[in-house]
Parts: structure tokens; C-alpha cells; sequence
């Protein structure tokens, strides 16, 4: 490993990333790890507590939400046993990992720990990204734009301690508590997390990330050493890679050298996004910008049919793209610019025609809605009732996690009921997370109904404790949703036993939203939707940001 070139980086708190670091932030509020960390700390052990072995593999909870332009990806919520020792692992050994992780002259997405802001740590926001791109890439004539191919889902465990020791001392090397290769503990306790697989990282917590990042930084400095006596302009953001060229040989050359080093460590190039283009055009599109500018300069001006004729092209562009992103981003802008409170009546029909249409702006939406229900302001509550109902009914058939999450939150912020009857369409067709938040917001159907409480037993299946059920269990169990002993079908490990023998919930239905805590500043109330720039959610498909444009600043 060579030297490092960059200062190293402050401590990462264990309790951080614990309670700030653990759940996807892709989740509505509610969902919570603030009680897991206090008992976490209370317990005053900063050992190990996962079992060994395939009887105690663990495997963690999925949220499937949507993707920019019509797609879906699957988040994970490992199991508490599993990140506990994860997470302590790598805040037991965060200097080496920042070590690792500053041998790359090329990443700007090193993770910094930031107990500032909403997740543990923090990465160069993607604003200053653009910035930095326009400024380096500028001497060069061609721009080689590529990313890695699945990253998350394809990282090989193995490579941990190869990316960390080398991989011949790794080979070499291989005992899961090696007093040398030490990161094969880190490799066993990913592999232990995820039922024995060898291939992937869950999407969610800031331990993949980081993990993510050693990996990449590894791969960096591969390309670097093949490059020694001839310095590129590379630089990479997570996944997403851009490396400057004075010709078209050159660019194809780098091209091919850096799939070559990326194939050591048993990733590759998505060819879908890999293209060579001319500089003066690298960066586009222009739309961004010219939304931004109609937005914050026209629409506050203009008369209602001007503005419907705006908004009408929001969606008209979004179509045409094929792109609910920019539906998004046109929800954010009005968001930064504050407009709606006087422009409220226009707007609301916005935002309705955009959750029936644009699933992927649900989450915008809701915040916008609860916020100004919060804010005092009137709705139209029998015309977004009769949506959100319409819409809850089809994605729970659809099994559409996010959507119905979002969905559930906002009917609680505006009090709408939901039938008692869609548990059964939940139970039957979407993920954990629905389920145990419907139970949590509506708990009478699962305590007066036998056939509820045994179409859960159901579906939770044998290992209630360490499987993918694990989330649903426990919180049955916590709750009383379920009897024990119809839970006791395999042993449960005696860190899970504290857990809920201390009654420890992931969900809280009193969490408030971010506009509305007490530690938050005034500006900070004033907009419905929270900062997002540098988040996790920003970067593994580009959905906060339209596509790498130099000149536009703000998310969508």
C-alpha cells in the first residue's frame, strides 16, 4: 500500500453509525435505530456478539423502492446481530481504513464522518462534484464517462481483505481471525450477514459505503500504478468514473485499462453508461437549468393559466425524457424557491396529478403535504383522500414498498383511515416494512383477528429470528402482535433475546418529521423536503441529480 496523500480523516464513532448509520434513508420517518443504539451503549460491551456457524447466519430485511425512470431497487436492513458486529469492526478500524481509502488520488466520494446532518458520515455533495468535473476536464478533448456495473450487488467479500492486505497475502491467508489479514473478519461477518453469500453489499447502511469505498479505492490505485510515470485525470464518485483524454486512442486505451482493473477484483464497466464523448458536450443536458430559471424567475409572476401551462410542460418534458426525475426536481425547486404558500392552490393540483402519475415523486409529495397540513394550511382532503386510497390499493397488489410506506405516512400526517382489509394484500404481497408499519399505525386487525395473527405466522416461516423475516418477527414479538410460542420454531441467539426481552423497536410512530424537531433551525422549517446533498441516496442511480450538468446545483 503506498503512502497516503490526503490528511487522515477524524474518528468514526461507533455510536454514529449505529444510530445514524444503520437503516436506509430512503424510509418515511418512523422507522428508527435510536432505541437499538441506546441499548447498544447501555450494554457497555464492546465485544462481538454474533454466533458462528451456517445454523446462525443471518440474512437482512428488504425494502424494494423506486428508481429513477420507472425502475425499482431493493435496499437492505441487515440484521441487528450482523451490523452490530460490523459496524464495531469498522469503527474499531477506521485507520486503517481511511489509510486504505486515501492511497486514491481519484475519489471524491471518501466518506467522512459527519454527526451534523441525518446519516453518520458524508461524501463530496454532488453540486461540488459538477464543479470539480467542469474545472479538471476542461484541458482534455474527450471525456471517458463510465460506471461500475452493479457495484453494491456485485462487491465480492473476498476483496475486502485483497482490496486490504493484498490478494496473495490474502489467498495466502484466509482464517477468519487472522492476526495479519486481519479485514477476513470483515469478509466472514459480510458473508455471515448475508446467509453465507460471498457476493454483495445491502444498499442502505453508511457500512456498505464505506466498504464500497475501500474496494473502489483499491481499484484506483491499480489504474494509478499502470500510470505511474504518466499522471490521468481520473476522478470517481462512488460507481461513476470520468477520465480525460487529448485523443480518441487515448481515451479507448484508458477505457480498456481501467475495465481491466476492475476485473481483479471480479467487478466490471456497465457498458449501458460507458460512452466517449467530446468534452464541450460531456456535461449535458441543459434542462436542469432552464427548469430552475422558470421557476425561480417566471412562475411567482405569472397569472394561474401561465402557471398551469409550466406546470403542464413539467410534465409533458417527463414524458418525453421518459424521466419522473424531473418531476421531482420541479418539486424541489418549488420547494428551495418557497412557493407554496402563495401559490398553494395551483400547486396542490401539481402535487396530486404527480402522485397518481410519477410514482417516484411520492416521497417529495407526502413531505410537501405534511408539511403544509402541519403549517396549517387547508387541502383538499376528500380529493387526496380518493387518491391515496386508489393509489394504496394498487401498489400494495403491485407489492410496491416504498410507495405504500409513503403512503401509510402521509394518511397518519392527514388522517386518513386505512381499511382494515388491505393487511391481508400486505401481508400476502409487500415487503416487511409495509407490513410492520400498517400493524404499528392500525394494531387492532392483528389483535382481534385469529386469521391475521396466523397469516403472519405464515409468512414470517421457520427462522423468524434470522432470516429475511427477522424485522417482522421481532417487532410481532415486541409488540404483542403475535404469541411467543407461536414465534419458538428455531433457537434465537442470546443478543436477540436481550433485544426483546428490553422491548426494542425500529419503529416509533411519534418520530417527527425533520421540519418539525425542536433542534432544528427556522430556515430549516421553512422547506417541507430536507437537504439530501452528499446523502446516500444520490448517487447509485443519479436520482438527486440531473445528469452530471456542471452549472445546475440542486437535487431532484
Amino acid at each position: 500500500m503506498s503512502e497516503s496523500r490526503r490528511p487522515s480523516l477524524p474518528p468514526l464513532e461507533w455510536d454514529a453509525l449505529l444510530r445514524l448509520g444503520y437503516l436506509p434513508e430512503v424510509l418515511p420517518p418512523g422507522f428508527t435505530t435510536e432505541a437499538f443504539a441506546d441499548f447498544v451503549q447501555g450494554r457497555g460491551k464492546r465485544m462481538y456478539v454474533g454466533q458462528t456457524g451456517p445454523d446462525w447466519r443471518t440474512r437482512s430485511a428488504a425494502y424494494n423502492a423506486t428508481k429513477r425512470g420507472n425502475q425499482r431497487r431493493t435496499f437492505g436492513f441487515p440484521h441487528p446481530e450482523s451490523f452490530h458486529d460490523i459496524s464495531l469492526f469498522i469503527a474499531n478500524n477506521w485507520s486503517q481504513i481511511t489509510q486504505r481509502i486515501n492511497t486514491s488520488t481519484y475519489t471524491r466520494s471518501g466518506p467522512v464522518p459527519d454527526y451534523t446532518g441525518a446519516r453518520a458520515i458524508s461524501i463530496t455533495p454532488h453540486q461540488k462534484l459538477a464543479i470539480m468535473l467542469y474545472d479538471d476536464m476542461s484541458p482534455y478533448r474527450y471525456v471517458v464517462k463510465t460506471d461500475v456495473s452493479r457495484f453494491y450487488p456485485s462487491v465480492y467479500t473476498h476483496s475486502i481483505p485483497w482490496s486490504m492486505h493484498g490478494r496473495d497475502a490474502a489467498k495466502a491467508d484466509n482464517r477468519p481471525n487472522s492476526p495479519t489479514v486481519t479485514f477476513n473478519k470483515l469478509d466472514a461477518l459480510m458473508r455471515q450477514s448475508q446467509d453465507g453469500q460471498s457476493v454483495g453489499l445491502p444498499v442502505g447502511p453508511d457500512t456498505s459505503r464505506i466498504i464500497a469505498e475501500i474496494v473502489a479505492a483499491a481499484v484506483d490505485e491499480t489504474f494509478h500504478q499502470r500510470y505511474a510515470a504518466k499522471p490521468v485525470c481520473l476522478i470517481r464518485h462512488v460507481d461513476d468514473v470520468w477520465i480525460g483524454a487529448s485523443s480518441m486512442t487515448e481515451a479507448e486505451e484508458y477505457l480498456y485499462a481501467y475495465r481491466e482493473c476492475l476485473r481483479e477484483f471480479e467487478l466490471d464497466i456497465n457498458e449501458l453508461k460507458t460512452s466517449i464523448d467530446e468534452s464541450a458536450i460531456a456535461f449535458e443536458p441543459t434542462w436542469p437549468l432552464s427548469l430552475k430559471r422558470l421557476i425561480r424567475n417566471e412562475f411567482r409572476n405569472l397569472n394561474r393559466e401561465d402557471k398551469t401551462r409550466i406546470l403542464s410542460e413539467v410534465f409533458r418534458l417527463a414524458h418525453e425524457q421518459r424521466d419522473d426525475g424531473i418531476v421531482k426536481y420541479a418539486i424541489r425547486r418549488f420547494d428551495r424557491e418557497r412557493l407554496w404558500r402563495w401559490h398553494w392552490p395551483v400547486l396542490e393540483s401539481f402535487l396530486i396529478r404527480s402522485l397518481t402519475s410519477f410514482p417516484h415523486t411520492i416521497d417529495f409529495v407526502a413531505r410537501v403535504v405534511a408539511w403544509s397540513v402541519r403549517s396549517g394550511r387547508t387541502i383538499q382532503k376528500e380529493k387526496w383522500e380518493q387518491v391515496i386510497l386508489a393509489s394504496l390499493e394498487r401498489n400494495t397488489n403491485l407489492g410496491n414498498d416504498s410507495e405504500v410506506c409513503w403512503l401509510l405516512w402521509l394518511m397518519k400526517e392527514i388522517r386518513i383511515v386505512a381499511p382494515p382489509s388491505i393487511i391481508y394484500t400486505l401481508i400476502a404481497r409487500c415487503g416487511v416494512f409495509p407490513i410492520v408499519m400498517f400493524l404499528h399505525l392500525n394494531p387492532l386487525p392483528v389483535r382481534r383477528r385469529r386469521l391475521v395473527r396466523d397469516e403472519l405466522v405464515n409468512r414470517i416461516g421457520p427462522t423468524p429470528f434470522r432470516g429475511a423475516q427477522w424485522l417482522l418477527a421481532h417487532e410481532a414479538l415486541v409488540a404483542g402482535w403475535i404469541p411467543a410460542a407461536d414465534l419458538d420454531r428455531a433457537p434465537m441467539s442470546p443478543f436477540m433475546k436481550e433485544l426483546s426481552s428490553a422491548r426494542i423497536s425500529f419503529y416509533d410512530r411519534e418520530v417527527l418529521p425533520l421540519f418539525m424537531k425542536e433542534d432544528e433551525d427556522d430556515e430549516t422549517k421553512e422547506f417541507a423536503i430536507e437537504d439530501m446533498a452528499g446523502r446516500y441516496e444520490d448517487d447509485e442511480d443519479d436520482d438527486m441529480l440531473p445528469r452530471r450538468h456542471p452549472l445546475e446545483d440542486e437535487d431532484f
